[in-house]
C-alpha cells in the first residue's frame, strides 16, 4: 500500500495524471469543431433580427349598433391570445378573440335570455419605435369576424350566425418588464359589420307579426328580426385592451 501511493505522489504519477487531462481537452475540442455547431441565445441587441412571441389579451368591447346599446348597454369584455414575429422594426401577429353577453328580460309570453357572441381571427402588420423600456407599435389589422345571436325563444327558429370582414388599425404602448416579457396598453377602432342570412323557419312562424305591425323592421328589434327582415348588425367601435407579450428564446448557430 506504501508503494503504490509514492507512485501516485511522484512526478510520473503526476505526469500521467496531466496527459488525460490534456487528451480529453484536445478530443472535446476536436469534436466540437467538428460539429461545427455552437448554441447560443441570441442577446437583446440582436433582437431585430428575429423575435417571435406568445400574447396574452383581454379587452373591452361595445358594439356601435344601437340594438346591443337598447339590450345589453355598456362593453362587452373579450380575452384571447395569439403569436406573432418581429424583424428589426416590422412585426406580424395573429390574435384570435372572443366574448359575449347575455340578459334576460321578461315579456308578456315568458323571459326570454337574449345572446349574443362574438369571434374574430385577426391578421396584423405594424411598425415600432423604442424610447428605453418603451416601445410603442402602430399597425392595422385585418381578418374574419363571426357572430351569434340568441333571441331568447326556444327551438329552431332562435339562434343565428353571421360572418363578414374585420378591418381595425391600432396603437399602443408596451413596457419591458423583463428582457422575455412586455406588458402594455392598446387602443383599435374596428370596423365590422356581420350579416345573417334569412330563415324559411322563422319567416313561417314570425313573419306575419312583422305584416300585421307588431314587429317594427326599422326599429330597435333586431333580436326578433334577426333571421327574418333584418340581416345585418354593426359590430364596430373603439376596442381597447390590455396585454402580454412573451418572447421565445431563440438561439443562433456560430
Amino acid at each position: 500500500m506504501e508503494l503504490r501511493r509514492n507512485v501516485w505522489m511522484d512526478g510520473r504519477g503526476k505526469g500521467f495524471l496531466f496527459t488525460c487531462l490534456a487528451v480529453l481537452v484536445v478530443v472535446s475540442t476536436t469534436f466540437a469543431q467538428g460539429s461545427g455547431r455552437v448554441v447560443s441565445m441570441v442577446s437583446e441587441e440582436e433582437e431585430d433580427r428575429f423575435s417571435p412571441y406568445l400574447i396574452g389579451y383581454v379587452g373591452g368591447h361595445e358594439p356601435l349598433d344601437d340594438d346591443y346599446s337598447l339590450v345589453f348597454g355598456g362593453p362587452m369584455v373579450r380575452y384571447g391570445g395569439g403569436f406573432g414575429v418581429r424583424m428589426k422594426y416590422i412585426g406580424m401577429e395573429f390574435i384570435y378573440r372572443t366574448g359575449k353577453r347575455e340578459d334576460a328580460i321578461l315579456t308578456s309570453e315568458a323571459q326570454r335570455n337574449l345572446y349574443w357572441s362574438s369571434s374574430e381571427l385577426v391578421a396584423r402588420l405594424y411598425t415600432y419605435f423604442k424610447m428605453g423600456h418603451f416601445s410603442f407599435p402602430i399597425g392595422f389589422g385585418g381578418g374574419i369576424n363571426s357572430m351569434t345571436v340568441d333571441r331568447g325563444y326556444a327551438g329552431i327558429f332562435d339562434r343565428f350566425g353571421g360572418d363578414g370582414l374585420y378591418l381595425g388599425p391600432f396603437v399602443g404602448i408596451q413596457y419591458e418588464v423583463v428582457e422575455s416579457l412586455q406588458i402594455g396598453f392598446e387602443v383599435e377602432y374596428a370596423f365590422s359589420e356581420a350579416g345573417f342570412s334569412g330563415s324559411e323557419a322563422w319567416r313561417s312562424r314570425y313573419a306575419y307579426l312583422v305584416d300585421i305591425g307588431r314587429f317594427d323592421p326599422n326599429g330597435a328589434n333586431f333580436w326578433d328580426t334577426v333571421g327574418g327582415t333584418d340581416t345585418e348588425f354593426d359590430a364596430g367601435g373603439l376596442v381597447f385592451a390590455l396585454r402580454a407579450t412573451v418572447y421565445i428564446p431563440t438561439y443562433s448557430e456560430q
